[in-house]
């Protein structure tokens, strides 16, 4: 059974629910997830929680996914991690789990050579239990992987990924689906996690920071856009196939750019919107009616100046907005409004996140870094951003940046997965009818 105009998330109809799209307010709400509970990806484990993303599993469950990073060296990610809560995103938590673990000991090509592997930035869509849809309760995660080398003597781990002898991509993606049990209490796994084949010719790939966004009316055609190399990004396209119950990698888009990543999809009025980070610094904006058969020129507007993740979203009331660092900065964390209709003018940006009016006990020096905003489905009025909170010193000097000094314990305490709350002046259409 199709979903009606207002199950469909992308639709125009469902997220221009206000003639006047408009925020009242931006909470701060503090800390959202600082400890995981698993083993080896806990504090006492030095590790904390970072890489946030989630959805609506079921009227009264919800997920959370997030990955675990440590203070080996740099952008060192570990595990990917889901948590199943109760009666809202920030509900008590159920059931904590693992979908991808870590492992030192990695030797993915039988080499003789151990690898730490990596892997983050995970992402989830599907219609959630209880929508009168035959594909409801089914369920895509997926999250990047890659090889770091980690000398064991110091417990330090090598930067890069190329010039370390790797024989394989330099990055790939993982994925699996699954659906909520019939007791709500964990995930039942329906494809077990592997190798995604991109059916396009690239040396390697990598994910978005943003979930897929439903590409059709009914929701069985999801869409996000990839990372290849060169600098080059393309939507991707997954289908609901009655005949296995899962979803498939069907199509990918005309190859975009050649200093690009980082890309986000989203849908306004009778377009799509695409926005990627450029390599030397700020954003590229391509409006498009179809991603998969023809592109427009990208538009480069000045603002924002960010060399920071960026990621799009069509907000709760409607608006595209856009969410990163400023001025060659990762804190504080901003949010833009976009206008696509005029060369996509970003303007009124607004503070999510400030670590130092926040109090965060965080050196200057140690650069704290405020990013990878997702935004979760909205809810009344109001709609949770979560973002990461990190520093960009570890246990080690930062190679070639003596003026960077080793973590101390007050800043460790304050990484971890923080987050705000934004409210409308109009109520927002729920995403789905239960």
């Amino acid at each position: 059974m199709a979903l009606d105009r207002r199950q469909f998330l992308a639709s125009a109809a469902a997220l221009l629910v206000s003639p006047r799209p408009r925020v009242l307010s931006i909470e701060p709400l503090g800390p959202f997830l600082m400890d995981c509970t698993l083993p080896g990806e806990r504090r006492v484990d030095d590790v904390f929680p970072a890489h946030p993303n989630g959805l609506q599993l079921s009227p009264d469950r919800w997920l959370i996914l997030y990955g675990t990073r440590g203070f080996r060296g740099v952008d060192d990610d570990r595990s990917t991690n889901y948590q199943i809560r109760k009666g809202g995103p920030n509900g008590p938590m159920i059931r904590e789990g693992f979908f991808r673990q870590t492992r030192d000991d990695w030797d993915p090509y039988n080499q003789g050579r151990k690898y730490s592997r990596q892997g983050g930035h995970a992402v989830a869509f599907g219609v959630p239990k209880g929508v009168r849809a035959p594909h409801a309760n089914v369920f895509v995660a997926k999250w990047y992987v890659h090889a770091r080398l980690l000398d064991p003597s110091r417990n330090y781990l090598e930067h890069g990924t190329v010039d370390i002898g790797f024989p394989g991509p330099k990055t790939f993606v993982e994925g699996l689906q699954f659906r909520l049990n019939d007791r709500e209490d964990d995930l039942d796994i329906l494809r077990p996690a592997e190798t995604t084949k991109p059916n396009v010719d690239c040396a390697w790939m990598n994910q978005p920071f943003v979930p897929a966004v439903p590409f059709n009316a009914d929701a069985t055609e999801w869409a996000d856009v990839m990372g290849f190399d060169g600098g080059r990004v393309a939507a991707a396209k997954y289908v609901w196939n009655p005949k296995t119950g899962l979803y498939d990698w069907t199509a990918t888009g005309p190859f975009l750019g050649n200093d690009l990543f980082e890309a986000s999809l989203a849908r306004h009025r009778d377009a799509w919107v695409i926005s990627a980070r450029r390599t030397k610094g700020g954003t590229a904006w391509i409006r498009t009616a179809d991603p998969f058969t023809a592109t427009g020129s990208p538009v480069l507007p000045k603002t924002p100046e960010t060399t920071a993740p960026l990621t799009t979203f069509a907000c709760g009331d409607g608006a595209i907005r856009v969410f990163s660092g400023d001025k060659g900065g990762r804190d504080p964390l901003y949010m833009w409004d976009v206008d696509p209709d005029h060369d996509f003018a970003c303007t009124n940006a607004r503070v999510i996140f400030d670590s130092v009016k926040a109090g965060l006990k965080i050196r200057p020096a140690s650069q704290p870094k405020v990013d990878m905003c997702k935004l979760l489905p909205p809810q009344g009025r109001t709609q949770l951003a979560l973002f990461r909170v990190s520093v960009r010193s570890f246990n080690h000097p930062y190679p070639k940046r003596p003026e960077i000094p080793i973590v101390n314990d007050e800043e460790k305490a304050a990484c971890g997965i923080y987050a705000a709350k934004i409210t409308y002046a109009e109520p927002v259409a729920p995403r789905w009818e239960f």
